[in-house]
């Protein structure tokens, strides 16, 4: 009994439209080129989960809704992406919807080297603030290798970073420190 191809009629992940073997050129030589017998999947791409192959048909990718992936830069286990499109996903942070956009998705597996299993699980804005959240404790970690009571511009900097950071009792603490260095020193800048 012959199983019948998966290819005779899939839905594009992309477009969402269904699609006949000859709309699916590019699949078709991916799926020859990246089959792993070692998994049991002799020449047949698991092509149900989005997830986990990423494709779209032919229509999407010469209209360049998806662009075409780059598999020898990637970092994957079982299949590489060989498109990416824009995805809407909500933000683990906000918990707002966003567009995780096809170039950003390049960014992330090609240029970054992000492994085929690690997500962008934020939006742009919420991972803006994280970086900068994380440089500011990078660069707080920096001020405070060496003693700053008695150099008011880094006491400065450390309380202002601290307020940033929102922890304002550190920044008290450094606030009184630098009270008590400008008091001695005759700075009365507050």
């Amino acid at each position: 009994m012959k199983q019948k191809d998966k290819t005779d009629k899939l839905i594009c992940p992309c477009c969402k439209e269904q699609k006949l073997e000859k709309d699916l050129i590019h699949l078709l030589k991916w799926r020859k080129q990246y089959s792993f017998p070692y998994l049991g999947l002799n020449d047949e791409l698991d092509l149900d989960d989005e997830e986990k192959v990423r494709w779209a048909c032919d229509a999407c990718i010469k209209t360049k809704r998806a662009i075409l992936a780059q598999p020898k830069k990637q970092d994957y286990s079982c299949y590489p992406y060989f498109v990416y499109f824009d995805i809407k996903r909500n933000c683990n942070s906000c918990n707002r919807e966003y567009i995780y956009t096809k170039e950003e998705q390049f960014f992330w597996y090609e240029e970054l080297g992000n492994n085929y299993w690690s997500r962008a699980n934020n939006c742009w804005e919420c991972r803006r603030i994280k970086r900068e959240e994380k440089n500011k404790n990078i660069r707080l970690s920096k001020l405070l290798e060496t003693p700053i009571e008695n150099d008011i511009s880094s006491l400065t900097e450390v309380i202002e970073i601290y307020l940033n950071l929102g922890k304002y009792d550190k920044a008290k603490f450094y606030m009184s420190k630098f009270r008590k260095l400008a008091k001695n020193t005759g700075f009365d800048e507050i």
